[in-house]
Order: structure tokens, then C-alpha cells, then sequence
């Protein structure tokens, strides 16, 4: 490998960790709060002890000295029956704190991880629900996604609570916990679009201010100029080694990794549903799915799209100066995964939200249903083949940039992985999730009074993946492994 060159784009003051690894925590899932036999304090002690056993076994590069814990979800609104009063912004979209992120107590008793930077997730999905016309100029005006931007800043003053922005305990203000940067999971991400540049623009610039940095989740598609523009010198963005196509054949004309845009034949993110519910029964008790052949994805054919991931980012990223961490598929995904069960849910009907923590938490679970695995993939098969696409990658490269290569994100530390065939409607005027966008002999879904909300719903089954965290085995991997990268970098 020839010798690394430095970037001629990277600022003296740029605020990224040059080496990280991370560490995803996703502390509740759909029902958590219901579901009896799920316990909060003693999942996190659990991962708290998981992650402390890999640092121990971990070598110097490959110890997790990041993490991401699950914060905020943008795209609920705040208060029952809100008005435009409720706010102090001019954006009439929510913005919370979960409890579980601790945002009011010492950051070790959260991530149980001794001088670790806090990189909080803000979530979100703008192609589908109350964010649907983000991209729309015409309803999001400059001055409203400005103003989002802002409520995620500042925080802001509501009607039921007072909300703490991310500049708050920024590592200057000495609030704590220090809260180091912050990891957009706002899906999809799309650096065409005129207000996600102004969004994205305006929160780098203000963490720039507070000695704060952030990241952007997205595939390799998505590395361009705008991104470059709207990462500045303290962003990167986040490439998932995860929910890749099953590629058996590496496309004809995909060696030209540096192609931008890239053809549309060589884009390796999935963008098909891995599974499609066909029926649910009137009582909402059954419900019939058809399985993709290709799920889980086979090993052979995901290595193919890891390669492929990986030289595209590599590529992309040297072109525009970005940098980038990979994020390894340790636990279940909606693509890459073990085995699956059904996993029906109920929505108790116009019972109110809790005003405090307005999720779709008001989803109980049911029983589950162990289905088999359409073949023997292992977590740690996939795993396997990740690291080698990276060490591969690398390798390839002429004159490979290291100070753009910042790290690598172990996915997910979750209590379960589900998945739902179709996008939620979260009605917070009675408290109700619904699934959305299905098909007329799915679900019954219906408004009783004409006021444009949905009033009631039979429920629809979850599918639950394994599995839900990594396991040991492919944290003893990921421990002896990352080391090889974190030298490579550095050679």
C-alpha cells in the first residue's frame, strides 16, 4: 500500500475524533414500557458489562471509546393537542428527550464506558409521517427548518416541559453529561435537497461554536460536493455495512468506484422490503407473510456488496474529502440477520400518550412465533466479511487517506430488533400507532368522527430479528480484528 497522503481539506481545528469506535445503544423498542418481562435498568447493566468485557479484551484502536445512545425522535409532536403556542420556534414539530438518555446525570452511569465521547441519536424518517414534506420548500420554509434546527440546538420551553437542546451540555458549558456531538439517523438522507443543506448547515455551523461535531448516516451514494459542504470540518458521515443488496454477481460497470453519481446498477444499499404482509383476519389475530429468498442475505452475496460498499466509500470520500466510519452489522438487522419470529402486537385504542415521552409506546406485545432460517448465516458470518471488505478496501487503494477513514460503529445494542413491513402512523390526538400504507385486507384502520385522525385499528404483527445484541462470539472477533484496521490506517 503506498504511503497515506494528508488531506488538503481538513481544517487545524477540526473537532472529529481522528480514531473512534462506537458503540450503538438503542435502550426501547415498540411496547417496552408493556412488555413485563423486559427490564430497562437491568438491560443496561447487562450492556454496561457487555461493553466493559470487550474494552478489557480489546487492544489499543479496537477498544469502544464512542458511543451513540438513542436520544430523540424529531418527527412526533410534543404535546396532546398542540398548537402553534406551544412552541417557541416557528416549527410546529416536536422535539424530546428520552429519559433513557440521562441528559441530567453523569454520562458514565449511562454508557458505563470511562472517558467516552457521547454522540446522542436524533431520529427520524422525512418519507413518511409528520416530516413527510421536509424536502417541500413550500410548507418547510427556510425559516421553519431553520427553526427545527434551533429547537434541537436550544431546546425550547413547551407546553408540558422544559426541553434542554444539545448545546446545553456542550463540552464548554460544563453541564453534564458532556455531550461531544450528534448522530442524525434522519432517513433518507438526500444532500440535493435545498432545506436538508439549510438544516444540516445550520446545526454543523452552531456545534462548530460549541466545540461539538456531528455525523450522518447514509450509503456511499450520498458522498458528494453538497455532503462535503454540509459536513465542513466537523462532520462525517456513517457508511452501514448492513441491509446491503445480496449481490451473487458483482454488476457489470461497477469498477469505476469513484463514479458520481453512481449508477443506479451499482448502488448496494437494499431498497426492497425484505418481507411483505399479504393478510390479517378481522380479529387481528392472523397474519400471513411472504418471504424473500434472499433473507437473510447469503454470505457469499453480501460479501459482494461489502466490497463493493467499501471501495465506493473509500473512493467517493478521497474524491470530496469526507470523512467516514463503517458501521458492522454485530446484530440483527432487517437484511443481515439469524433467525426471525413473528411477534404480534396490540394498540390499546384511545388510551392517551404519555405526554412526557410521547413514542409509540403504548404498543403491547404478544407472543412470538419462531420461524427457521431460510439458511445457516451467522451475525458473525457477516461480521467476518465486513472487516475483511474493509482490510481489502484499504489495500486496494493507491495512496490511501487515512486522516479521512475516522473509525468503525459496532450496530446495535438493542433489548430486540423489529421490524414492521410497513411505515407507523402515530396518532398522539388519542394516543394510537397504527401501520400505515397497507393494503386493503391487511389492516382496518378508519376515522369514526371525520376529524382526520384514525380512531381505531386491529393490530398488526411485528417481526422480531436475531439477534437482538452482539454476541460474544463476534465481539471477541470484532476485538482481535479492529486492531488489524486501526494499524492499516495507520501504516
Amino acid at each position: 500500500m503506498a504511503k497515506s497522503k494528508k488531506s488538503t481539506k481538513l481544517s487545524a481545528t477540526n473537532l472529529v475524533p481522528a480514531w473512534s469506535v462506537g458503540a450503538y445503544l438503542y435502550a426501547d423498542y415498540f411496547g417496552s414500557p408493556n412488555d413485563t418481562s423486559f427490564d430497562q435498568a437491568n438491560w443496561l447493566s447487562s450492556m454496561q458489562s457487555l461493553i466493559s468485557e470487550y474494552n478489557q479484551n480489546a487492544a489499543v484502536g479496537s477498544q469502544i471509546n464512542m458511543v451513540y445512545p438513542y436520544a430523540s425522535d424529531l418527527e412526533m409532536p410534543w404535546c396532546l393537542n398542540a398548537t402553534a403556542s406551544d412552541y417557541n420556534t416557528l416549527s410546529n414539530y416536536g422535539f424530546y428527550l428520552t429519559p433513557m438518555s440521562n441528559l441530567v446525570t453523569d454520562s458514565i452511569s449511562y454508557t458505563g464506558v470511562t472517558n467516552s465521547q457521547i454522540s446522542v441519536i436524533i431520529d427520524g424518517r422525512i418519507n413518511n409521517g409528520s416530516l413527510i414534506d421536509f424536502n417541500n420548500g413550500s410548507v418547510f420554509t427556510t425559516q421553519n427548518v431553520q427553526a427545527l434546527a434551533g429547537l434541537v440546538l436550544k431546546g425550547g420551553t413547551l407546553a408540558y416541559n422544559t426541553t434542554q437542546g444539545i448545546s446545553h451540555f456542550a463540552p464548554n458549558t460544563g453541564y453534564l453529561p458532556t455531550i461531544n456531538g450528534i448522530q442524525f439517523d434522519i432517513e433518507p438522507f438526500d444532500s440535493s435537497q435545498t432545506n436538508q443543506i439549510t438544516f444540516y448547515t445550520e446545526i454543523g455551523k452552531a456545534l462548530a461554536d460549541n466545540n461539538q461535531y456531528f455525523s450522518i448516516f447514509s450509503f456511499p451514494n450520498n458522498i458528494n460536493e453538497n455532503t462535503a459542504q454540509m459536513l465542513g470540518n466537523n462532520g462525517y458521515i456513517i457508511i452501514p455495512l448492513y441491509d446491503l443488496v445480496d449481490m451473487t454477481i458483482t454488476p457489470e460497470g461497477c469498477t469505476n468506484f469513484a463514479a458520481s453519481p453512481i449508477p443506479s446498477a451499482c448502488i448496494t444499499s437494499a431498497s426492497t422490503l425484505p418481507m411483505d404482509a399479504v393478510s390479517l383476519n378481522m380479529d387481528g389475530n392472523e397474519l400471513n407473510y411472504i418471504y424473500s429468498t434472499s433473507v437473510p442475505h447469503s454470505i457469499a452475496g453480501y460479501q459482494n456488496a461489502a466490497n463493493l460498499t467499501v471501495l465506493q466509500t473509500i473512493a467517493l470520500a478521497q474524491q470530496f474529502g469526507v470523512r467516514y466510519k463503517f458501521a458492522l452489522p454485530a446484530s440483527a438487522s432487517a437484511h443481515e440477520f439469524e433467525t426471525w419470529s413473528i411477534l404480534p402486537f396490540t394498540f390499546p385504542p384511545l388510551t392517551k400518550p404519555n405526554k412526557n415521552k410521547p413514542t409509540s409506546a403504548n404498543a403491547i406485545p404478544g407472543n412470538s412465533t419462531q420461524l427457521t432460517s431460510a439458511n445457516s448465516t451467522t451475525q458473525l458470518g457477516y461480521v467476518t466479511a465486513a472487516i475483511e471488505a474493509i482490510i481489502s478496501g484499504i489495500k486496494a487503494t493507491t495512496n490511501f487517506n487515512s486522516d479521512l477513514f475516522v473509525g468503525v460503529d459496532i450496530y446495535g445494542f438493542n433489548p430486540k430488533s423489529l421490524w414492521t413491513p410497513y411505515p407507523l402512523i402515530i396518532d398522539f390526538k388519542n394516543g394510537n400507532v397504527y401501520a400505515g400504507g397497507l393494503r386493503e385486507n391487511s389492516v382496518l384502520v378508519y376515522d369514526t368522527n371525520d376529524d382526520g385522525w384514525n380512531d381505531h385499528a386491529y393490530g398488526v404483527s411485528y417481526l422480531e430479528l436475531t439477534p437482538a445484541y452482539p454476541q460474544n462470539t463476534v465481539l471477541s472477533y470484532i476485538a482481535e480484528n479492529l486492531r488489524a484496521i486501526y494499524e492499516l490506517k495507520n501504516s
